[in-house]
């Protein structure tokens, strides 16, 4: 959606990584509003507001959750510059959807996190086969299914030899931290799909490895 068609506030810009408050900036300087980020009723407060229209709020709910929703939209993409576009359509929704917050759906920045993790997997699943594993990732994968670990090449290559849906479910389960159920919604795929998925992945890497 475009940010003109979707109500965005003219008077609201999002930092970029050039500005002293962009969003790796706000993540290497995390600690000093992670108390206020943590503050569930600054949080709700800031979320009625940005519901209500207010700018002000709105530019303040971003200085105070950008660094924390980058930081796991980074650990999803592996990349500074995928993380940042996806940031954007992440505060898009917020500023359209923050009248959907109610404190029965938990805190709220669970609820902005939740945001973020459903952006980046649209993205994963646009960027299909061209977006690499993070070397983090391979070590998760790798871990959670007790593959020989050090010859992270060749595992690169197995995982490329999953198919899309393989491939996509290993790396929300082991790089997104998804539950299964959270990829079978997410995906609108039925949760034994998913499950089958996850486990042909399994079965196929560790013959990949074994080759």
């Amino acid at each position: 959606m475009h940010l003109r068609e979707s109500g965005w506030p003219a008077t609201v810009s999002l930092p970029s990584d050039r500005d002293d408050q962009g969003p790796r900036q706000l993540v290497a300087t995390a600690s000093s509003t992670d108390t206020k980020a943590q503050d569930d009723d600054a949080l709700v407060a800031l979320l009625s507001r940005t519901a209500d229209g207010d700018r002000v709020a709105f530019a303040e709910l971003y200085r105070l959750t950008a660094g924390a929703l980058f930081a796991v939209l980074k650990r999803m993409l592996s990349s500074n510059e995928a993380a940042e576009d996806v940031l954007q359509d992440v505060y898009v929704s917020v500023w359209l959807k923050a009248g959907e917050y109610s404190e029965q759906r938990g805190r709220a920045l669970t609820w902005l996190k939740s945001i973020a993790r459903y952006r980046a997997i649209d993205a994963l699943r646009r960027l299909g086969r061209e977006r690499p594993f993070g070397d983090h990732e391979l070590e998760s994968i790798a871990a959670a299914y007790a593959l020989p670990t050090g010859d992270e090449r060749k595992l690169h290559h197995c995982i490329d030899e999953l198919s899309a849906d393989q491939r996509n479910s290993v790396q929300l389960a082991y790089a997104g931290g998804f539950t299964q159920q959270e990829i079978a919604a997410s995906l609108a795929m039925p949760l034994g799909t998913v499950k089958s998925w996850i486990r042909r992945a399994l079965g196929a890497l560790k013959r990949c490895m074994d080759r």
